[in-house]
């Protein structure tokens, strides 16, 4: 409900920016409708899409997804030729990105490309050509280019754009604990965004995470208790100002989305290559970097030639 309550918020913005001929409003109207019915529909699958938020209607019908993905995918696409950062007509109370018009161009392309390959294994239901419009947006559209091209929302102190956890909580936000799949394989590859994710446990002095599906009772007592399980880095997402960001998408994906495409020969670019950049940047979006040999060992190392496992290392 609050999806569609915030999409009646935005078809308002498209339909105001229409009627006051600035397509740069528009555009970025369009982008955030696109995301936010990419959400709905990712989590739910058919969803009230042609007729939704439609004056007098109140029983929508419910799409099949490839319908949704091709209408969403055709407004980022209107979207890409509304935006004109150069057309002099700026937009203000952005509070992504500052009203900077090409960045909001470099979203809807990139948004584009992670729609795309995730309809890669429905092309007989849809009357889009994935791979073709993959290729075109990669060799003609601006799409991000590096981290500073990230959608990441800086949260405000006042509502509606504060930090989405803030209420959720009774004393202290270590109520939150990291997830044991990801801290052993982070440990494992001795990775250095572990300490930037998670706080080491108050009684040890190595990362402990907490199984997923616990109850309640089990989780609180994995481990001999909570002083011996890792919580998320209060310091670093808690109490850092702006260090806690809403990603909506990031550099590192677009690259991993290109990697995928290039190993599925929808492009002539390096898979290996973009699939290394794409590591480097994770790891620069979070102020660290790549230690020596990182790259090369188990579980990281690009499989070239075995396409099954290079789509699998990817994702």
């Amino acid at each position: 409900e609050a999806y569609y309550d915030d999409l009646r918020n935005v078809s308002d913005m498209i339909r105001v920016a229409q009627e006051r001929e600035n397509p740069n409003y528009e555009g970025v109207g369009l982008v955030l409708k696109s995301w936010i019915f990419s959400m709905l529909t990712d989590a739910y699958g058919r969803i009230p899409y042609s007729e939704a938020n439609t004056p007098g209607e109140n029983t929508p019908v419910y799409d099949p997804q490839p319908a949704v993905y091709e209408g969403i995918l055709a407004d980022l696409e209107t979207a890409n030729n509304l935006i004109d950062p150069g057309s002099g007509q700026p937009i203000q109370g952005d509070i992504l990105y500052d009203g900077d018009l090409l960045k909001w161009k470099k979203l809807a392309n990139s948004l584009r490309l992670r729609l795309l390959m995730r309809l890669q294994e429905k092309q007989g239901q849809i009357d889009i050509n994935v791979q073709q419009q993959f290729q075109q947006i990669v060799n003609n559209e601006p799409v991000f280019a590096s981290n500073e091209d990230n959608a990441a929302l800086e949260y405000l102190d006042s509502r509606p754009n504060e930090w989405p956890r803030h209420t959720s909580r009774v004393g202290t936000f270590r109520t939150y604990r990291m997830s044991q799949t990801l801290t052993d394989t982070l440990k494992t590859l001795d990775d250095p965004r572990l300490p930037v994710f998670a706080d080491l446990p108050d009684s040890l002095d190595t990362f402990v995470g907490v199984p997923n599906g616990l109850t309640d009772d089990a989780s609180n007592e994995f481990n001999g208790g909570r002083a011996f399980q890792s919580s998320l880095n209060t310091t670093k997402y808690f109490e850092e100002p702006n260090a806690a960001e809403g990603l909506i998408m990031t550099y590192a994906e677009v690259l991993f989305l290109r990697a995928e495409a290039a190993e599925r020969g929808w492009t002539g670019e390096d898979a290996a290559t973009l699939y290394e950049n794409g590591v480097r940047a994770s790891m620069t979006q979070y102020d660290q970097s790549a230690p020596s040999g990182y790259l090369d060992q188990p579980g990281v190392d690009y499989p070239a030639g075995d396409q099954a496992r290079a789509i699998t290392r990817i994702n």
